[in-house]
């Protein structure tokens, strides 16, 4: 591939470079050799400025040689700039066409599964106790351009076979109201055995503190979710119903 940025190296000549160092060696030697007293300390100092003043000479020279050498080379640092501003600039609308792309299929694919579950959601019952089942089955993956859909449609079968077991056998189980609810928010079976006889085991023991005095009914109910919970305290406010809240 043939160069495509010509340069010339440039020259930069000290012609009197040893003859500075000799100056500045002598002077050194000087400062260091004089024993600094009362009355030669203006003459040191003296010395001492008139070689500073060189050395700003000097310092400056090479500022300006510097600057005049990178000249060239600022003008093409811009240049080369523009045109990878201009395709990074192609580069991050081809990405976004891409992305949006993408999310098309992701959506399409989506549509496809959700045909699927559609069809085969009505021989299931555990959608009476699950919401929105479809959207806490389906993962990216399942969406992925290189996920077949026969893959996700065997994990659909197998995620809606076990969902199905693990409420018929909750059905048959004590304080199966309590452990269904439980099993409805984490799909965990032995954490909602868990949750689900805590929770029984924590309503008879409130029942147990209930006056026998006490002859009006008294009811346990469960509210998930923040915004529920919010919600009956409102309506528990507004009617003026007394109540106890006891969050787990």
């Amino acid at each position: 591939m043939p160069d495509l940025i010509i340069y010339t190296p440039g020259t930069v000549r000290f012609p009197e470079f040893e003859d500075y160092i000799n100056k500045a060696q002598a002077v050194a030697e000087v400062l260091n050799s004089t024993t600094l007293t009362e009355d030669n300390v203006s003459e040191v100092r003296q010395t001492l400025a008139n070689a500073r003043k060189i050395v700003t000479a000097l310092e400056t020279r090479r500022k300006e040689v510097k600057a005049a050498i990178l000249e060239p080379y600022t003008v093409l640092e811009k240049q080369v700039k523009v045109i990878t501003s201009i395709i990074n600039s192609a580069d991050d609308e081809l990405r976004a066409k891409v992305k949006e792309m993408e999310e098309r299929e992701r959506e399409d694919k989506k549509g496809v599964l959700r045909e699927i579950w559609d069809k085969r959601i009505p021989m299931y019952h555990f959608p009476e106790y699950i919401s929105d089942p479809f959207d806490r089955w389906i993962q990216p993956q399942h969406t992925n351009k290189t996920y077949p859909v026969s893959n996700a449609e065997k994990d659909m079968t197998a995620w809606m076979e076990q969902r199905e077991r693990d409420c018929e056998s909750i059905m048959g189980m004590e304080a199966a109201g309590y452990i269904m609810d439980a099993y409805s928010q984490s799909l965990d079976l032995a954490c909602a055995i868990s949750t689900g006889m805590a929770r029984k085991k924590k309503v008879e023991e409130v029942n147990t503190k209930v006056p026998e005095s006490v002859h009006e009914p008294c009811a346990v109910f469960y509210v998930t979710g923040e915004a529920n919970i919010h919600f009956a305290e409102l309506l528990f406010k507004n009617n003026k119903i007394t109540y106890r809240k006891e969050m787990q």
